[in-house]
C-alpha cells in the first residue's frame, strides 16, 4: 500500500482557501458558543488568571554592563536592564500596541551583546513566532541602521550568536520561500551590509534541522552544533581575522554529542556509550575528533540521566534527572565532585524543549542563574555563588499551591515497563472513584517532561480535582534507550505507557473513567488524538493541543516531512497508519467529549491538521458528546501568542474540560 492509495476525504482542509477559512471561522464560533453556554466561562477566566503563571522563566541574561530581561506590562513588551538582576532596572526598548485593541509584538528571543552595548531582538506580529532581527543601541534605545531583512524561523537558537568582542554575529535564518523550512547560518558585522552568502558549514545533503553556532571564549574557535533532538558538533572553524573555514568536527550516529567550548577543550554530554550520558573532553584541535578513543572522560555514566553543563570559572554545573527529578552538581575541570546544589523542593530547574535549546545560555558566567519550579510553586529564579556556596532567591515563585500533596507513582505498561507518573491534588479532598481528574502527557522527540507547575494543574486541583502527570516513553526522561523505545516501530509503546497509567489511576481508586481527562500539547496532542481514536471508552474528556492528526499527509510538508520521522517514514505505511489519530477515525463510533485548540499562524503543527481531523470525528460521531474546533486568529504554536489571546484559549479549553468533568467553580 502506498500514501497515494489511503482514502483522504478531508483533503480540500489542507487549502486554505476562501471556503475553508469560512468553515474554520463558524467551527471558533460554535466552540465559543458551546462554552460559553455550557456555563461558568467567567469563573474559568478568574481561576485562570488567579494560577497563570509564566509558561517560561523570566531569566535575567549577564553583560559586563548589566543584567538584561524582556517582559509584557500592561499591554507593553519591553527589554530591560539592571546593574542587578531584577533591581535598578531602566528600559532599553518597548513595543506598546499598534493600534487600539491590537496586541503589542512578540519577542521570540533577545539577545544583548557581551559588553551590553548593543540589543538584538526578534520582533514577531502575528504570533507564529516568524520573526526579523532588530538592533538597538542599549545605552539611548535607538534603532542602528543594520539592516537584515531575511526572516528567523523562531527563537530555538537564541537568535543571534554574538563574537566575544561584541562586533558581529552568527544567526540562522530562512532561505527561499518560509514554507520550505530551508535555514542556513550567515554572519554578520555591525555597520556592514547583510550577508548574501552563508557560511559554507558541511553538514549532511538537504539538511533542513536547526544549527547552533557556539564561540570560545577567546574568539578563537566556533562549532555549529546540528540537530534538535540528538544534538552534534558536526563541524568547528578557526575564526581569524582573514576568514572562516568550516571543517567536519564530531560526526557520530545515532547518539548525541552536545556542550561548550572550555579553552582549548570541548566539553560534550553524549550517548556514546552511555545510554544515560557521560560527560567527555576531546580538544578542538584533533586530529581525529571523531573518534571516541581520543576523547577523555570526566564523568561516567550513572544512574542519573545528565542534561545538560553550564561552566561557571572553572567549574561545571551539571544538571541530571534522578527519577524525572532534577539533581545539580558542581564539578572540577577533572570531574571530582565539589558539591551539590541544596535546591529549594523537589522539582525541575527550567529547561527549554530540546536539548539543542539548553545550549543557548550563556557559558562562563560569574555566577549559576537558574529557574526552579515544583508541582505547587511556579518557577522561581535562583542564584547559587560558589565562593560562599550560598543560594539566593532573585525572584520569588509567581502562584504556589498551599495544602496539596503530590504522590509519586508506578504503572506498569504492556510490555512490563515501569512507568512514573504523579499525582498532584488537594490535601482536604478525600480519594473517590469518580474524582475528576485530567491526565497531561507527551511522550515523544526526546523531550523530557519536566515536573513543574502547569497552569491548569493549579485550576482542576484548586476546584478538588488531580492533575495527573506522565512521564511516557519516546521523552527523554530515562535516556537515550527511554526516548527510542517510543519512536517510530515502537512508536506505539508511549500510547500504551499513557494507558497503563490511565487503567492504574482506575484499579487505584482515584477516578473511573467516566471522571478522567487527558490533555497534552504539540506532540502531546498527537498523544491525546491516538488516545481518543485507540481508547475511546477510557476517557470522559479529550482536548488535544496544536495536534499533529494527519502522518501520511504530513509528508507533503516540508517542516512536518522533517518533524515526523520521529514517528517513520513513507515506506513504513502500515506503521504510520496504525498511530495516525486521522486514519485511525472510525465512523459509528461513540467518542467522548472532545475539544481540539489550535493555533492559525502555526508554522509546526499548521491549523490543517487540527481541521482534518476534527471534521473526520465529527462525521464518525456515533455518541452524543459534542467535537468542537477552535483554531484561534495571531496564535502559533505558544512560544509567540499575545497574552490576552493566550488567556483566552486556556479559558476555553478549560472550561470545556471541567464542565464535562462535571467541576463547578
Amino acid at each position: 500500500m502506498g500514501p497515494d492509495t489511503v482514502p483522504d476525504p478531508y483533503r480540500w482542509l489542507e487549502d486554505d482557501s476562501e471556503e475553508t477559512r469560512q468553515w474554520q471561522a463558524e467551527q471558533a464560533a460554535l466552540a465559543a458558543r458551546y462554552v460559553r453556554d455550557s456555563g461558568q466561562p467567567d469563573a474559568v477566566r478568574e481561576s485562570v488568571l488567579r494560577h497563570r503563571a509564566p509558561r517560561f522563566a523570566d531569566v535575567p541574561v549577564q553583560t559586563k554592563s548589566g543584567w538584561f530581561r524582556s517582559e509584557v506590562v500592561a499591554g507593553v513588551t519591553r527589554v530591560v536592564v539592571g546593574r542587578e538582576p531584577y533591581r535598578d532596572e531602566r528600559i532599553v526598548v518597548e513595543f506598546p500596541a499598534g493600534e487600539p485593541g491590537a496586541e503589542p509584538p512578540s519577542l521570540p528571543w533577545f539577545a544583548p551583546s557581551p559588553d551590553g552595548e548593543v540589543l538584538a531582538i526578534g520582533i514577531c506580529r502575528d504570533g507564529s513566532e516568524h520573526n526579523q532581527i532588530a538592533l538597538y543601541d542599549v545605552r539611548t534605545g535607538a534603532r542602528l541602521p543594520d539592516c537584515i531583512d531575511r526572516v528567523l524561523h523562531d527563537g530555538w537558537v537564541g537568535g543571534v550568536m554574538w563574537l566575544p568582542d561584541s562586533a558581529a554575529f552568527f544567526y540562522l535564518a530562512l532561505v527561499g520561500p518560509l514554507s520550505d523550512f530551508r535555514q542556513e547560518v550567515f554572519y554578520h558585522r555591525l555597520g556592514e551590509p547583510a550577508a548574501t552568502e552563508p557560511e559554507k558549514i558541511p553538514l549532511p545533503e538537504d539538511f533542513r534541522e536547526y544549527i547552533l553556532v557556539q564561540i570560545s571564549d577567546d574568539g578563537r574557535w566556533a562549532t555549529a552544533v546540528a540537530g534538535r533532538r540528538a544534538p552534534v558538533a558536526l563541524a568547528r572553524c578557526r575564526l581569524s581575522a582573514t576568514g572562516r573555514a568550516w571543517e567536519p568536527f564530531v560526526t557520530v550516529a545515532d547518539s548525541a554529542f552536545y556542550g561548550h567550548i572550555v579553552g582549548d577543550d570541548y566539553i560534550a554530554v553524549t550517548t556514546v556509550g552511555a545510554d544515560r550520558g557521560r560527560i567527555v573532553s576531546v580538544a578542538m584541535d584533533s586530529v581525529a575528533p571523531a573518534d571516541p578513543g581520543t576523547w577523555r572522560e570526566i564523568v561516567g555514566e550513572s544512574a542519573a540521566v545528565v542534561r545538560g553543563t553550564t561552566r561557571v570559572g572553572k567549574e561545571l554545573y551539571v544538571s541530571e534527572w534522578v527519577d524525572t527529578y532534577s539533581r545539580v552538581r558542581v564539578l572540577s575541570p577533572d570531574g571530582a565532585e565539589v558539591c551539590r546544589l541544596e535546591l529549594p523542593g523537589k522539582g525541575a530547574i527550567g529547561e527549554q524543549a530540546q536539548p539543542l535549546m539548553q545550549l543557548v545560555a550563556r557559558a562562563g558566567q560569574e555566577y549559576f542563574v537558574f529557574p526552579f519550579a515544583t508541582f505547587t510553586a511556579s518557577w522561581g529564579v535562583y542564584r547559587h555563588d560558589r565562593a560562599t556556596n550560598r543560594l539566593d532567591v532573585l525572584r520569588e515563585p509567581a502562584v504556589r499551591l498551599d495544602g496539596v500533596t503530590v504522590e509519586d507513582r508506578w504503572a506498569t505498561s504492556a510490555d512490563g515497563t515501569r512507568v512514573p507518573y504523579h499525582v498532584v491534588s488537594r490535601s482536604d479532598v478525600d480519594g473517590r472513584p469518580d474524582r475528576p481528574t485530567l491526565v497531561y502527557a507527551h511522550g515523544g522527540f526526546n523531550v523530557g517532561l519536566s515536573p513543574v507547575y502547569q497552569m491548569q494543574a493549579g485550576v482542576i486541583v484548586d476546584a478538588g480535582g488531580a492533575y495527573v502527570h506522565a512521564h511516557l516513553r519516546g521523552g527523554g526522561e530515562f535516556g537515550l534507550a527511554w526516548w527510542n523505545g517510543g519512536r517510530r516501530d515502537r512508536k506505539q509503546n508511549t500510547y500504551d505507557d499513557l494507558y497503563a497509567v490511565a487503567e492504574d489511576l482506575i484499579a487505584s481508586g482515584t477516578t473511573s473513567s467516566s471522571a478522567l481527562g487527558l490533555t497534552g500539547f504539540s506532540n502531546g496532542g498527537l498523544t491525546a488524538c491516538v488516545a481518543v481514536t485507540q481508547r475511546p471508552s477510557l476517557w470522559r474528556v479529550v482536548v488535544p493541543r496544536v495536534p499533529i492528526t494527519d502522518l501520511l499527509g504530513a509528508f507533503r510538508s516540508s517542516y512536518l516531512s522533517v518533524t515526523v520521522r520521529e514517528f517513520g517514514d513513507t515506506a513504513d505505511v502500515e506503521h504510520l497508519l496504525s498511530i495516525s489519530p486521522y486514519h485511525l477515525v472510525r465512523a459509528g463510533t461513540g467518542y467522548p467529549a472532545v475539544y481540539v485548540d489550535a493555533g492559525a499562524n502555526n508554522p509546526r503543527c499548521p491549523p490543517w491538521q487540527a481541521r482534518k481531523w476534527a471534521a473526520r470525528m465529527q462525521a464518525a460521531q456515533a455518541g452524543t458528546a459534542p467535537i468542537l474546533l477552535h483554531i484561534w486568529n495571531d496564535a502559533g504554536h505558544g512560544w509567540a501568542t499575545p497574552v490576552e489571546v493566550e488567556i483566552a484559549q486556556e479559558t476555553e479549553w478549560l472550561a470545556f474540560a471541567l464542565n464535562e468533568l462535571g467541576v463547578r467553580l
